[in-house]
């Protein structure tokens, strides 16, 4: 999904010529081979949490894009409608989580001492809907950021890291 606002990467501040990114594709995989000055970064949607249904999920924002296209819309007028819908609906949505493994692998990680967090492209208006969706399926990552303070950088694009 494409959003018009990504959220702050510490990563690159905290050590940007030393930072390597490693993608997985199963959680215990890349588990067993962190290091003490490692941080493991999840993005939310479809790696922590999906809608229960159809209605509000990435696939389902990329078919509103489409339909505003067809519309008559240009692309970036179309891009910021799906989103409008896409943020109400998730005002709203239950989730589910995608692994259940998840809580306690977060759970592990932070009682080693290894930060861990969510980034995410969502709009800013959506923090406090995604961390409720997130405590819905028993992740928390007040307890396990690289910070314990909220961050919110005045920028021409805005971000914000959230302690939780």
């Amino acid at each position: 999904m494409k959003n018009t606002i990504i959220a702050l990467s510490l990563i690159t501040l905290i050590q940007p010529a030393l930072a390597r990114v490693v993608e997985i594709t199963a959680y215990k995989q890349g588990e067993a081979s962190l290091k003490e000055a490692s941080m493991v970064v999840f993005d939310i949607d479809n790696t922590l949490l999906r809608p229960v249904q159809t209605l509000g999920s990435d696939q389902w924002f990329g078919s509103r894009e489409q339909y505003w296209v067809k519309a008559g819309r240009t692309k970036e007028e179309a891009v910021e409608h799906a989103i409008k819908e896409w943020s109400e609906v998730q005002e709203l949505t239950k989730v589910q989580i995608t692994d259940p493994v998840l809580p306690s692998l977060i759970a592990s990680l932070r009682n080693r001492g290894i930060p861990v967090m969510a980034l995410t492209a969502r709009p800013l208006t959506l923090v406090k809907a995604s961390l409720r969706q997130l405590k819905s399926i028993g992740i928390d990552f007040s307890q396990s950021g690289p910070s314990r303070m909220d961050i919110n950088p005045k920028a021409e694009n805005p971000a914000l890291y959230t302690n939780g």
